[in-house]
């Protein structure tokens, strides 16, 4: 955190920004709490207001420290440029979405989960019926256990 403090510390003169304390988020927005200086309201999240399908949002942690910049020299609009530490990043791209928060990813678009395709296939193979020149056959308890392992851990990494 000393080098993000030092690396802005010479912009700390400078009117049109300032260094602060993410202290609640709502929506596209964030309330940041600066050291003698009044709290700033509404502060965005991205330069740029919008709806927009295709998108980036980096989200804070509340707590953490960020630099926040002026818009166009208008004190009243302010967006943050650099954070110390992250909650949440969604990035949408036509229709696909992925989000990485809490240690865990999501990863889908308008037809399809990632989380879900895993585990149907772990799923299939656990119940597949292998057929062999003496018949039917299915995988052994211990590949079976297996499998059951990798769904366990594909659930711990997608939320």
């Amino acid at each position: 955190m000393e080098s993000f403090i030092k690396a802005v510390s010479k912009l700390k003169n400078n009117k049109s920004s300032s260094i602060g304390k993410v202290i609640e988020i709502t929506g596209n927005t964030c309330k940041v709490e600066r050291e003698n200086l009044p709290t700033l309201e509404d502060v965005r999240l991205n330069a740029i207001e919008g709806d927009f399908s295709n998108k980036i949002i980096i989200y804070p942690k509340i707590g953490s420290k960020v630099l926040c910049l002026e818009i166009s020299g208008e004190k009243e609009e302010t967006a943050i440029v650099k954070y110390t530490e992250i909650d949440k990043v969604l990035i949408e791209i036509d229709g696909a979405k992925f989000e990485m928060s809490g240690g865990k990813f999501q990863i889908k678009n308008e037809t399809a989960d990632q989380r879900k395709i895993t585990n149907d296939l772990i799923d299939a193979l656990k119940t597949a019926i292998i057929l062999t020149p003496q018949g039917p056959g299915k995988f052994s308890d211990p590949t079976k256990q297996k499998f059951t392992q990798i769904k366990t851990d594909n659930e711990n990494l997608y939320e």
